[in-house]
């Protein structure tokens, strides 16, 4: 989950400090089918109640962030349109660096696959270290029945030599 304070524009006029989640959704249970469909992400505002209170906007195919004018950028304004209705937004942050870190963080969620579940989201990299490490296994595997193969023969080597019934076996000092 990705949270921070942005400030919203409310009424065209009105710029509101307002908390911003980046969440993972389950969609509500349908009662026609009996597996639900996977889940989503959303932007959620927690705006004031006189400014609209709660917002959820899914981070779907119909979530567009608007290109900024100068302006825009030299005051850290992103501006999305959302919803069937076209509907805008603007958040504002506190500097550049913050402003480029939420819109690479939408970007990475509207271009996330909602089929893949969270876990798989960094599913690549962690397959490809679960890769090296059977790798590495496999190395140790190999290198440990080789050097069963080369004990067992140096075994084999040796040449075994009866001993007497009447020569004791615990500390013995001729062996």
């Amino acid at each position: 989950m990705t949270s921070d304070k942005l400030q919203i524009c409310s009424f065209g006029l009105i710029w509101l400090l307002t908390t911003v989640y980046i969440v993972r959704v389950a969609p509500m249970p349908s009662t026609t089918h009996k597996r639900s469909s996977s889940t989503t992400f959303s932007l959620i505002l927690q705006r004031p109640l006189f400014a609209g209170g709660l917002l959820r906007i899914p981070l779907n195919n119909t979530v567009q962030l608007i290109q900024c004018s100068t302006k825009d950028v030299a005051q850290n304004i992103i501006r999305l349109q959302y919803g069937p209705k076209r509907k805008h937004l603007a958040m504002r942050k506190d500097n550049a660096v913050e402003r480029k870190q939420w819109i690479t963080t939408i970007e990475r969620f509207l271009t996330l696959d909602p089929k893949l579940s969270e876990r798989s989201q960094y599913s690549l990299d962690a397959i490809k270290r679960l890769a090296d490490g059977y790798d590495s296994l496999a190395q140790q595997w190999s290198q440990v029945a080789t050097e069963t193969r080369q004990f067992n023969a140096d075994i084999s080597s040796l040449q075994l030599r009866p001993i007497d019934a009447e020569h004791p076996v615990v500390g013995c000092s001729t062996c």
